[in-house]
This record gives structure tokens, C-alpha cells and sequence, in this order.
């Protein structure tokens, strides 16, 4: 009987673990391309106007903060739905 509960538990929680690292591997891309793209702007900045380049930066900035909140809000939700499942199935037995 007690194999059977964590074998019931084990297989959710091992899917938000795996989520958890999905997200921490997603921020440090993300970090990644933020700095990449912000270095881009840099150097393109020689050409543009300070004007346009603040207003490109503050945009980039700004996307890059969205997708990483989507990208929590979609681990969290699923974590959790994840999670109740578990319990759901515990109490059932």
C-alpha cells in the first residue's frame, strides 16, 4: 500500500521538478538574449538617435520581462494543477 501512495505521488512531483528546471533554464536563455540584445543595441547605437535607441531598449527590456512572466505564470499553473492532481488521487484511495 505505501508503494502504491508513492508511486501515486511520485510521478506529479517528479513532472514539477522537471518544470522547475525547464523555468530556471528559460530565465538564464532569457538573460542571455537580453544581454545580447541590449550589446545590439549598443552598437547600432553609433547610427541612431539616443531618442530612438532609449525607446528600443525600454521596449526590448519590456518584452523580455512579459515572456518571463508568461513563462512563470505557465510553471506555476501547471505545477500546481500538477500537484493537485496528486492530492486528488491520494484522497481517493
Amino acid at each position: 500500500m505505501t508503494e502504491d501512495l508513492e508511486s501515486i505521488l511520485r510521478k506529479p512531483l517528479d513532472e514539477v521538478d522537471r518544470n522547475n528546471k525547464r523555468m530556471k533554464r528559460t530565465a538564464v536563455i532569457l538573460v542571455v538574449v537580453v544581454v545580447i540584445g541590449l550589446e545590439a543595441l549598443a552598437y547600432v547605437s553609433l547610427k541612431l538617435d539616443v531618442k530612438v535607441l532609449l525607446m528600443s531598449e525600454v521596449g526590448f527590456l519590456f518584452l523580455a520581462e512579459v515572456v518571463l512572466a508568461l513563462r512563470t505564470w505557465m510553471t506555476v499553473a501547471s505545477s500546481t494543477r500538477k500537484i493537485l492532481k496528486a492530492i486528488e488521487l491520494l484522497s481517493k484511495r
